[in-house]
């Protein structure tokens, strides 16, 4: 398909690639371990046993790709490492993590195999021929070996860990590497599973200090409050694609139009409206991917807007019988206390669906309100 000037989708999956090794190394944490992303690299792993600890870069590739004498993403590492050796001193292992292969004639064919200082001869030899286009490379060798900066005792101590894991598998099967830790997910709830944790896992910046490390003790207390919504195959978690979504600003100027806004208005609750129609949209965006067509989703459906409507009715009964004889300016103070009752109310699962969210419920009564069956006026139907 044609991509904009600035469509980034391919370089954002090469980002969350590295999450989903970040992932994979969490389920092989043993006590004491932490995993860190973005602090010393791409994803490390801290520990206590000294002989284990790593440091990991992570370079994605679609497509049939080698890894080239002169490849930036080997050199870019290797340089990075030398100019912060100090930072990664504490690491018994340097790894570069890639989708690409490696060819048989290739200087890097059989890397892992040899010795330091066959390392170094590999490099220098790669170096000391001269091409009309290699600036990039030159300037990442340079780092390395200029007269200025060269300390071939750093460098030894690094190719000694320096190993490379080529021919990895890329982002469309990396799930596939799960399966050995997740056997106790029924299979077809499995990438929701993996999504649940991804998403466990980025969501770590939000809170202080802001940094991505998660210890072996809190990555089993997230399998342990995740586990129970997946575990039953006969069970749908909610599909939480949506809730960080941000609604395109033109389909709130459409969304505004709608009765369930003009419902908020009737009750003089206009500052409620921007949260309302957010609700909403990412309510719809929901339901028409993922209850259209699934039938577990769409059978719990129907009976839960049932039951909510119901609630709805009963809650505003109470609150018409308080305002009997009141002013409409007590009236639509009612009102508004209803409304704001309602959208605290617990979100509640339905149905086969487990997980539900605050969001998805309050879009579904205003789905509700929208279709006509409920209005937030408790004074409805009286003259003032």
């Amino acid at each position: 398909m044609d991509r904009a000037v600035n469509d980034a989708t391919l370089v954002k999956a090469g980002d969350i690639f590295q999450y989903y090794i970040a992932l994979r190394d969490c389920f092989k944490m043993k006590k004491g371990d932490k995993i860190q992303i973005e602090i010393n690299g791409d994803v490390s792993l801290i520990s206590d046993k000294s002989n284990v600890s790593f440091q990991r870069e992570v370079k994605h590739h679609f497509g049939i790709s080698n890894l080239s004498d002169r490849d930036v993403e080997f050199w870019k590492t290797l340089s990075n490492w030398y100019m912060d050796f100090d930072r990664i001193k504490l690491f018994s292992h340097l790894i570069l993590h890639t989708t690409s292969g490696l060819s048989s004639k290739s200087s890097f064919y059989e890397w892992n195999d040899k010795k330091p200082v066959e390392k170094i001869k590999i490099l220098e030899s790669i170096g000391k021929i001269n091409k009309e286009k290699e600036v990039t490379f030159r300037s990442y060798y340079n780092k390395i070996f200029s007269k200025d900066l060269f300390d071939e005792g750093k460098l030894l101590n690094i190719l000694e860990r320096f190993t490379i894991e080529f021919k990895q598998n890329n982002i469309t099967a990396i799930s596939e590497e799960f399966s050995s830790y997740i056997g106790h997910i029924p299979e077809n709830n499995r990438d929701n599973y993996i999504g649940a944790l991804l998403g466990r896992i980025i969501s770590l910046i939000k809170e202080p200090p802001h940094c991505w490390e998660i210890t072996k003790e809190g990555f089993d207390e997230i399998l342990q409050q995740e586990s129970p919504a997946y575990s039953n195959p006969n069970l749908k978690p909610f599909p939480n694609e949506f809730s960080e979504k941000k609604i395109p600003e033109q389909k709130v100027k459409i969304l505004e139009q709608k009765n369930f806004v003009s419902a908020i208005r009737t009750i003089e609750y206009d500052n409620q409206i921007a949260n309302a129609v957010s609700d909403y949209w990412k309510t719809e965006m929901t339901l028409v991917k993922y209850f259209t067509d699934d039938f577990l989703y769409l059978n719990s459906l129907s009976s839960y807007k049932d039951e909510l409507q119901n609630q709805l009715s009963y809650t505003k009964e109470e609150k018409i019988l308080l305002c009997e004889d009141m002013e409409r300016r007590e009236v639509i103070k009612h009102s508004k206390l209803l409304y704001l009752g309602v959208m605290k109310w617990n979100a509640i699962d339905f149905g086969s669906i487990v997980g539900n969210q605050g969001y998805f419920q309050r879009g579904i009564i205003h789905t509700i309100v929208d279709e006509n069956e409920f209005s937030w006026d408790v004074g409805e139907g009286n003259e003032y």
